[in-house]
């Protein structure tokens, strides 16, 4: 059984999470291999491992990344230097319970599934994150996919073949909950309660969780261009009341400054719909040119066996 934990400012949890981790090893029969993949962490977040090493249960590696290239990058990092009959992959934060882990694992070894996702139902996190994680999530319900589990989700399991079907992709500016959805398979809900941070503070910034909706949207998304269409109808049937209006006010001398009000219209309107489409139409061609470099998701600097 495996685990993968991307660690990015995470000093402050490192010690309660190997006390957790070296429970779960207890628990689970075979034991734990646990990756703990730094996203270019700028603190001592790998000192930390290194010092906690020898109080370390469980069997395990550092996959060191030359820079901070985000949550999905680091996930397929962990994927492509872990093999293993199921791999979990957990936050640091130690917000999701020991118990729901376990259940992961037992469902991918039942074979009753090859995706096992957990499904919040609650959250004990400040209301300006919970607001912001419901507009998100509502969004890409809406847009994206409606079986999207109302309240999210960021931890998962895989078996192996949805390990192989995942570890394929190369997109950059991607999301990897958007991508575990793509795969399809035999999914498993499992609905809990996330807790509330042991330490510390998220790092997940409001610009973070904009860019994540972003990327996630135009990634899996056409719903942008279906705005554009929709747009240039709607500025198409207003200029053709406004140009059949300006006619009848002319006929009957009703314009006292004639071209003055169709003007004013004319330009809040359209050029208001033509930098919203040319915003949207940036959107994707920034994405497409961006992955046409055929640059790697992520750059590993170093990697060595903790434990």
């Amino acid at each position: 059984m495996a685990i993968i934990v991307p660690i990015y400012k995470s000093q402050k949890h490192i010690n309660p999470l190997v006390l957790r981790l070296n429970a779960l090893n207890d628990e689970i029969p075979g034991g734990l291999r646990v990756t703990f993949v730094i996203d270019g962490s700028p603190d001592s977040s790998a000192d930390e491992l290194d010092r906690l090493a020898s109080k370390m249960t469980f069997s395990s590696r550092v996959v060191d990344l030359s820079r901070n290239f985000g949550v999905s990058a680091a996930v397929h990092a962990g994927l492509q230097h872990t093999k293993a009959c199921v791999v979990v992959v957990v936050g640091s934060d130690l917000q999701e319970p020991q118990r729901l882990v376990v259940r992961f694992i037992e469902e991918v070894c039942s074979g009753s599934a090859d995706v096992v996702i957990g499904s919040r139902l609650s959250r004990d996190d400040p209301r300006l994150s919970r607001m912001s994680s419901a507009i998100y999530w509502f969004i890409l319900r809406k847009i994206m996919n409606s079986d999207v589990p109302p309240g999210g989700f960021d931890v998962f399991a895989l078996s192996p073949r949805a390990q192989e079907a995942l570890s394929t992709f190369r997109e950059l500016n991607s999301n990897i909950t958007s991508q575990v959805q793509w795969i399809g398979m035999r999914r498993i809900d499992v609905p809990y309660h996330r807790n509330q941070r042991v330490e510390g503070k998220s790092s997940w910034t409001v610009r973070k969780k904009f860019k994540l909706m972003l990327d996630s949207i135009y990634g899996f998304s056409g719903f942008p261009l279906v705005v554009i269409t929709f747009l240039g109808t709607v500025s198409l049937a207003i200029f053709s009341l406004v140009a059949l209006l300006t006619g009848v006010g002319v006929v009957l001398n009703l314009v006292q400054v004639r071209g003055y009000p169709t003007l004013i219209l004319i330009v809040m309107i359209g050029f208001s719909a033509v930098i919203s489409s040319l915003g949207i139409v940036g959107g994707y061609l920034y994405r497409t040119f961006d992955n046409t470099k055929g640059r790697p998701l992520f750059i590993v600097r170093d990697e060595y066996e903790l434990s």
